[in-house]
């Protein structure tokens, strides 16, 4: 199984600062994607901040929002079957079913 630092790409002796900074990119690039599908252009997600970052302003509301994040665009292309492409309602129904179950 593969370390979160090697995911990340960050070396296993880094400073709290560099782990911090990665974690900082895979969040800010997480929600840079997600924009394009959000409707309001005001909508900003919160940042992961760095290592004075103040608990009340910025690592409570980050956690808050991440723990309960949805994404806003699309993974249909992940997806086993193409419901458009179901013949009937049931095959339709049976598909939808397995898709939930996954």
């Amino acid at each position: 199984m593969r370390c979160h630092y090697d995911v990340l790409e960050v070396p296993i002796d880094a400073d709290d600062e560099t782990i911090k900074k990665s974690y900082r990119n895979v969040f800010d690039s997480l929600a840079n994607e997600d924009y394009d599908f959000i409707d309001d252009p005001s909508v900003r997600y919160p940042s992961f901040g760095d290592a004075s970052s103040d608990y009340e302003k910025v690592v409570g509301p980050l956690y808050g929002f991440w723990s309960s994040f949805c994404a806003a665009r699309s993974f249909a292309w992940l997806d086993k079957y193409d419901v458009r492409q179901a013949n009937s309602r049931y095959e339709l129904r049976q598909t939808e079913a397995e898709k939930r179950f996954w």
